[in-house]
């Protein structure tokens, strides 16, 4: 998903980039409510392209 991707780019590109980070990138996934309604597994998403970008694997297939 396009939207998963950018978003995790965008995480990146804000400094989160060190594995200590991902819990303030699911808390800050969590204050969004409207995700987790329309795709419960959104989060996992944004965190499973964000770890394979931080590997330097920028066309990983992540599935949330």
């Amino acid at each position: 998903m396009l939207r998963a991707q950018l978003d995790a780019l965008f995480f990146l590109a804000y400094g989160f980039d060190q594995p200590a980070d991902e819990a303030a990138v699911a808390h800050m996934l969590g204050t969004f409510p409207i995700l987790h309604q329309d795709d419960p597994g959104y989060a996992a998403l944004v965190q499973g392209h964000l770890r394979a970008y931080r590997a330097g694997r920028m066309d990983a297939q992540v599935e949330g």
